[in-house]
């Protein structure tokens, strides 16, 4: 197979004072063009002891996509594309066999820090990405990753997930679950405060208005879910303002509700 030579880690990128003295050529024949010293700086076991002897080149096992991720890594520039779902899950291992550390190079505003949290919309990523996070005491990574899982069906967790992710990480996801359903409960049960008795509305239709939002609320309690939208709590409550007649109840209703959002809005959505 013929050699490339990748676009950013060529021959003449001024990726350091100093041209580069080292290749890497990935499993998939393409060519990396690095700083020795870069890479000695950033490895804890000189690069899983690859750069015990000066050897101007030497062949990794890993494929270019691999060695693009952690030389992004080392170098801490941007990627100029996105890595896959998959790769970004495998560099976890490959940067530690390489004695890269993964807390000094995934924290917030890194290139894999950044690149970790596009794919958040797939749950099966949003997990894998969490254990992965949980693991190697990554916190603020873990901390995004479980955002994205409050539709988690935390009963389908297998053993092996279980164990992989660590009692402690187990325990946070379980209880980020259970306290936000128990402070939507919360906030529903808290009935806006009735406005003062008017000519054409006295206790009797205060006391309806109460009624009716009691009514509702019970049914959302049943089903509160941690992931519950915002537009699902207006819209079921909105339902009673067809039963009003009173625009004062109406009123109490709209900003009831939208306390009730920007209380649930305010509600911690990460571990």
């Amino acid at each position: 197979m013929e050699l490339t030579t990748h676009m950013t880690f060529n021959p003449d990128a001024q990726l350091d004072p100093e041209p580069p003295n080292l290749i890497l050529i990935s499993s998939d024949q393409t060519e990396f063009h690095v700083h020795r010293g870069r890479l000695l700086i950033a490895s804890s076991n000189l690069f899983n002891l690859l750069l015990i002897y000066p050897d101007p080149e030497i062949n990794l096992a890993e494929g270019s996509e691999l060695v693009t991720i952690f030389l992004h890594c080392i170098y801490e520039i941007p990627f100029t594309s996105q890595p896959s779902p998959d790769a970004i899950i495998v560099s976890f291992d490959v940067l530690k066999r390489y004695g890269i550390t993964l807390d000094r190079y995934i924290r917030p505003n890194t290139p894999l820090f950044q690149a970790a949290l596009l794919p958040l919309d797939s749950q099966e990523y949003a997990m894998e990405l969490y254990v992965q996070a949980a693991q190697n005491n990554l916190s603020e990574l873990a901390a995004c990753a479980s955002s994205a899982l409050l539709s988690y069906s935390l009963a389908t967790i297998t053993d092996e997930l279980a164990r992989r992710m660590g009692p402690i990480y187990l325990k946070k996801l379980f209880v980020l679950h259970t306290e936000r359903s128990k402070a939507l409960r919360h906030i529903l049960s808290t009935p806006p405060a009735a406005h003062p008795p008017t000519q054409e509305c006295g206790s009797e239709g205060r006391r309806r208005f109460l009624g009716d939002w009691d009514v509702v609320t019970a049914n959302m309690v049943l089903t509160a879910r941690p992931d519950t939208p915002v537009d699902t709590i207006r819209s079921i409550y909105t339902t009673i303002e067809p039963l009003l007649s009173c625009h004062e109840c109406k009123t109490v209703l709209e900003a009831g509700v939208q306390q009730a959002i920007s209380d649930w809005e305010r509600t911690p959505r990460t571990v």
